[in-house]
């Protein structure tokens, strides 16, 4: 009994680190993803803060849905990239910004559901 649990928490583990969301390290990094493909959704965090880490999991799992494999997912940790967080007017995280061909087409703070989140991203990105 012990050793299934212990292998589905390592196969839990191992999807969700292998998620598709790609860690931002420089502004022109983020800018070229932008630029680079038609739908792009960047999430602005910080591993100290309490609703960003009740979203990770939820971002997470939606960049791993097939249904959104159209859509690039980007993660910046503000508070590690302080100057990235600051040329896109990071004011309170965590912050999503969604981009379609390069454009801004929604910037939003706080939290959401999953349900409210895949609701956004069928809004802004139809697939």
């Amino acid at each position: 009994m012990k050793m299934r649990y212990l292998q589905a928490l390592v196969i839990f583990a191992v999807s969700y680190i292998n998620a598709d969301v790609i860690n931002i390290s420089s502004l022109s990094q983020l800018q070229d993803i932008i630029a680079k493909n038609d739908f792009v959704v960047v999430k602005f965090y910080s591993d100290s803060c309490g609703p960003c880490r009740g979203f990770a999991p939820i971002y997470k799992a939606a960049a791993g849905d097939a249904t959104f494999k159209s859509i690039v997912f980007v993660e910046v940790n503000a508070a590690y990239n302080q100057s990235i967080a600051a040329h896109y007017t990071i004011k309170s995280i965590p912050a999503l910004h969604f981009y379609k061909n390069g454009q801004l087409k929604l910037a939003e703070s706080g939290s959401k559901t999953s349900s409210q989140f895949r609701a956004l991203l069928n809004v802004y990105f139809p697939q």
